[in-house]
């Protein structure tokens, strides 16, 4: 998934910040978590822009 050359250090600092933010977005409903969750893997998953899901 990653290139050879990823800087790890770099990119487990990226994702952990990815989903702290996302964490502390605080969802009030089920379906607004699932939501929430689907869109961080799927950053994680393909980047920033328009998701495969859309």
């Amino acid at each position: 998934m990653l290139p050879p050359d990823t800087d790890l250090d770099w990119a487990r600092r990226v994702y952990y910040a990815l989903i702290h933010e996302a964490a502390s977005q605080a969802p009030d409903t089920d379906a607004a978590l699932d939501s929430l969750a689907t869109r961080v893997v799927e950053t994680l998953l393909h980047g920033i822009g328009t998701s495969t899901a859309n």
